[in-house]
């Protein structure tokens, strides 16, 4: 009678532990495949990220790389609202973009980029604004994003300006969300558009006249 329930008690551990181990087993391929699915996610925008990339260097000037990223990113990214705030002078001092309008393109001072709380300790703002005065920078087009993300463009210490990317949806930028991906698109951006603007001072001071000084 003994044995019979030691048996008994032997198999329902088993049984137990098979079950333990096939729970396990299903959480471990689930947390597996959510990994793949990341992976493939971070890959797909990577090489989104690459393509706006060589389209913006291969701009013949600063103008072109600033339609390049605005064009890529609002075809590539699903994005409702891209915007550039640019600071004047400094590495795009000399840039001209009278052909882009003043909806996608912006011109500030350095000092306004501080003030959004934008920089080294903080390269990228998220913010969910549900009217535009709940947005340092006032702009009616506000009014509709669920999420917005101000990310700096090009190092936080020599920064060329700031990048608005707006969503409908309000989880799309929420405030701590993780901001990798977006800064290394910041970083990416404004050295294609700090490297157009030095191309277009280069190009100008090959066809100086030595004569007049004159270009």
């Amino acid at each position: 009678m003994g044995e019979e329930v030691g048996r008994g008690k032997l198999v329902d551990f088993q049984k137990r532990r098979l079950r333990q181990l096939e729970e396990e087993n299903a959480s471990l391929k689930a947390y597996t495949a959510e990994m793949v699915a990341r992976v493939r996610e971070n890959e797909a925008l990577y090489r989104k990220l690459f393509a706006l990339e060589a389209e913006a260097l291969a701009a013949a000037d600063a103008e072109s790389a600033c339609f390049a990223v605005l064009r890529g990113l609002r075809a590539r990214f699903a994005l409702d609202f891209v915007r550039l705030w640019l600071i004047r002078g400094g590495m795009l001092a000399g840039v001209t973009l009278e052909a882009i309008s003043e909806r996608d393109v912006v011109w500030i001072e350095a000092e306004e980029l501080a003030a959004m709380g934008i920089g080294a300790q903080r390269p990228v703002r998220l913010l969910q604004p549900k009217k535009v005065a709940d947005f340092p920078w006032a702009v009616p087009e506000v009014e509709g994003l669920g999420s917005l993300a101000v990310v700096c463009l090009g190092d936080p210490a020599q920064a060329v300006g700031a990048l608005g990317l707006g969503s409908v949806e309000r989880e799309r930028f929420a405030p701590g969300l993780a901001t990798d991906f977006l800064e290394h698109l910041g970083r990416v951006v404004g050295l294609v558009l700090a490297h157009s603007a030095a191309r277009a001072r280069v190009a100008m001071l090959s066809v100086r006249d030595p004569a007049t000084g004159l270009y």
